[in-house]
């Protein structure tokens, strides 16, 4: 069965012979390999827990290469470009048998640390990021048992990577269209098991036989046994238990579904459907793009060790003893708290079979979480209920923990853009971005430096927005940026090194129908518990208008 697919972008590792070789006198340094065609993979998974092998049909890749550029990254990073095919520094060609590409390695540090470890033979892999548009899946025979089999038939690439090996069994992949394949194999056994069969003529003698036998017996009905069907557990991430989501929200009938512990009466959601949510609140909640997620919390806190102080390496005379490390720490502790949505749906559409009421609600919820996340993460004052957003953190002598730097007059010029560039410790650069919102984006856009160049720049590298002084720049309208004397305007930092967010394991979906009753409607509540801490303030700096 052939299916449309969404447009998820997908990462797979292959091993393969990577090629090296230096030419000419400028020293140009090119790795080169292949992907293969019409090949079966090892046996993956998906989310859900499904295993399958994949295979790439011959110049599925063909159509996007026509239409759009492909970049060379190292190992993922999209602040280690190695090449582009827009600029033929990375070439790729595509015939029956394999998509072979050459990438020409550029002398920068990412290049550099490329050429090295591929020449060792460290780096034994090549990944690439797709986004499949149509694939079609069958039922194989693999190591001697059925298994799905993937075939991907058109695909656009967006990257090739050089990266350490790491084994497909091990890698939990995106793959919704499995879904679709096992829902059509589904309603083709029912259809088979309902439709009428034609009996032949000595199975309909038989059949009036028994039927006239039946008819000259004396059968007493009150003595009938019948046997009850034993319940029957539902794997997690299955269409059945999707199913049974679905059916305690439109029933509030709790059928092999896992009642929350935190919030008495409420349906632990699924974990695909957790993850519909988690995974859509970092679209709409800006931090979560760029701070550093921990793994989910299964207890009420938990505390990292955060370092505070003292030196860990020190030079040493050849035979004289090490002096131990003088490192002091305190702790970064998290402790998610509630945040809670509400969502009318009218009974109508609750009705209607037709409709995914968990996706609908999924969706609803990300938008309504997100949008109150986007705001706390930043400024929440931590009274009461809400996190303590890392803008509003102070000292114990009530100073802003991450350091402003201030603007040299009422306005914001280049060189406020330049102090605060200089002002973050050079280590925390290569990986920093720049954080604002649309009143001071609109400021940037008109910037320009000594040589009239704009300080904003359009990505066209990764076509994933704007860059500033060469740096990712984020929009975040949660990011309390007035212009206004004594305010934040723009923010730099390596986030991800210095912020923390946790998330609780598991949310909780309550249904309730008595609170529209004369609507005719029916409330649902999801609450997601989460918390932000500053690891590191140093790796952080905030430009603020200069008070008046």
């Amino acid at each position: 069965m052939k299916t449309k697919t969404k447009n998820e972008r997908e990462v797979r590792v292959l091993p393969v012979s990577l090629e090296v070789r230096k030419t000419g006198d400028n020293g140009k340094r090119t790795i080169a390999g292949h992907i293969a065609y019409n090949r079966e993979s090892q046996v993956m998974r998906d989310w859900w827990g499904d295993q399958f092998v994949e295979e790439l049909a011959a110049g599925c890749f063909d159509e996007s290469l026509k239409t759009r550029a492909v970049i060379g990254l190292w190992s993922h990073d999209l602040g280690q470009v190695l090449g582009n095919t827009k600029s033929e520094t990375l070439r790729l060609t595509s015939d029956e048998a394999r998509l072979a590409f050459e990438l020409d390695l550029p002398d920068t540090q990412a290049g550099n640390d490329a050429w090295e470890i591929i020449q060792r033979g460290d780096v034994d892999g090549v990944s690439f990021g797709m986004v499949v548009k149509e694939d079609k899946w069958s039922e194989v025979h693999h190591g001697g048992r059925e298994i799905y089999k993937r075939t991907i038939l058109d695909a656009e690439l967006w990257e090739i990577s050089p990266t350490v090996f790491a084994a497909y069994p091990e890698s939990a992949v995106t793959c919704r269209s499995l879904e679709a394949h096992k829902q059509h194999i589904q309603e083709a056994r029912t259809m088979e098991n309902t439709e009428p069969k034609k009996k032949s003529r000595l199975e309909q003698v038989i059949e009036e036989l028994e039927k006239e036998h039946e008819e000259g017996e004396t059968v007493d009905k009150t003595q009938e046994t019948r046997t009850r069907v034993p319940a029957v557990a539902i794997p997690a991430g299955s269409l059945e238990e999707r199913a049974a989501f679905n059916h305690y929200l439109r029933t509030g009938e709790l059928r092999a579904l896992a009642v929350s512990s935190e919030t008495k009466g409420a349906a632990l959601a699924p974990v695909d459907f957790a993850k519909e949510i988690v995974d859509g609140l970092a679209d709409v909640a800006v931090m979560r793009q760029i701070a550093r997620i921990l793994p989910p919390i299964s207890g009420k806190a938990v505390a990292y060790p955060r370092r505070t102080g003292g030196a860990g390496a020190a030079m040493v005379a050849e035979g004289a003893s090490i002096t131990p490390y003088d490192l002091t720490f305190d702790q970064v502790v998290i402790a998610p708290k509630k945040a809670a949505a509400l969502v009318e749906v009218s009974n109508e559409l609750l009705q209607d079979e037709a409709v995914d009421l968990a996706g609908y609600l999924a969706q609803h919820f990300t938008d309504e979480i997100g949008e109150l996340l986007e705001g706390q993460y930043w400024s929440g004052d931590g009274t009461d209920a809400n996190l303590l957003g890392i803008l509003a953190a102070v000292d114990e002598l009530d100073q802003p923990i991450i350091e402003r730097i201030p603007t040299a007059g009422a306005s914001i010029g280049v060189e406020d853009i330049l102090a605060l560039w200089a002002a973050l410790p050079a280590k925390y650069r290569q990986n920093a971005v720049f954080v604002c919102n649309s009143a001071m984006e609109a400021e940037l856009r008109k910037m320009k430096d000594e040589l009239g160049q704009y300080l904003m720049v359009r990505d066209l590298v990764t076509g994933l927005g704007n860059t500033l002084l060469g740096r990712p720049l984020y929009l975040a309208e949660g990011f309390p940026g007035t212009l206004a004397a004594g305010t934040d305007a723009l923010m730099v930092g390596d986030f991800r090194r210095g912020v923390y967010i946790g998330d609780k394991i598991g949310i909780d979906i309550q249904r309730n129908d008595a609170i529209g009753f004369y609507k005719d409607i029916t409330a649902f509540r999801a609450i997601f518990r989460t918390d932000i801490q500053l690891a590191w303030p140093d790796a952080l700096r905030v430009l603020q208008v200069k008070a008046s």
